[in-house]
């Protein structure tokens, strides 16, 4: 027996499958990491300013004896472009001899900027400050400014490079001219560092001094 669909029917039918066939609609995906970025300060000498052997007779009996100043290269490297600052902390705190501006760098540089060289029969030894030289950094290869902040980052304001003792203050770099911090993948520049020795007569003599500064210096993500 032999069955004859209506035309009207078959055309249907056809119409049901090519809708079937082709869609009428496409989706829109959207996917992706937001990964903050991962920085590493290294100083090329290790972070060790050894001031040797320092004979008594260099010492002042009556005045504070500034002694050299050392450097090493400071470089931080991320993984992709980002804007950091640095915060200091004296791990020796209490242990500054100083209560007043001594003149490192040839600058006053105040018993806030100043960390502590530790003690030796119950006498602070002195002090020393260090600071990230002006002029000698640079963010991805462009001279960059030296800019440092009190409210950690809300504003900034032109600096000499120092960081406080206290952790108070965070240091970072502008492009020439601006105070905003700048951001980049890899900054570098000279650290220098200079100490203090404290007056002889306040110090005992009579045994071996060893200087015992240590501070650590962090990373801020801006």
């Amino acid at each position: 027996m032999q069955f004859n669909l209506p035309k009207c029917l078959m055309a249907g039918a056809i119409a049901v499958a090519c809708s079937s066939a082709f869609a009428d609609s496409f989706d829109i995906k959207v996917s992706g990491v937001i990964k903050p970025a991962a920085c590493t300060p290294t100083l090329a000498g290790g972070g060790t300013f050894d001031y040797g052997n320092i004979g008594t007779a260099a010492l002042n009996p009556t005045a504070l004896t500034l002694l050299d100043v050392k450097s090493d290269t400071l470089t931080i490297t991320c993984d992709a472009v980002a804007r950091v600052a640095l915060k200091g902390a004296d791990n020796r705190a209490g242990t500054g001899a100083f209560t007043s501006a001594v003149g490192f760098f040839g600058l006053n540089v105040g018993a806030n900027w100043q960390y502590g060289l530790g003690t030796a029969s119950g006498k602070n030894i002195g002090s020393y400050a260090f600071r990230f030289k002006p002029g000698t950094f640079t963010a991805d290869g462009a001279k960059v400014d030296s800019i440092d902040s009190a409210n950690a980052g809300s504003s900034w304001t032109s600096s000499s490079g120092f960081l406080a003792s206290n952790g108070s203050w965070i240091g970072s770099w502008a492009k020439t001219g601006l105070t905003v911090p700048v951001a980049a993948k890899v900054f570098t520049g000279t650290l220098e560092l200079q100490a203090a020795i404290d007056k002889t007569s306040n110090l005992d003599m009579s045994k071996q001094i060893d200087l015992d500064g240590l501070a650590s210096v962090s990373l801020v993500y801006l």
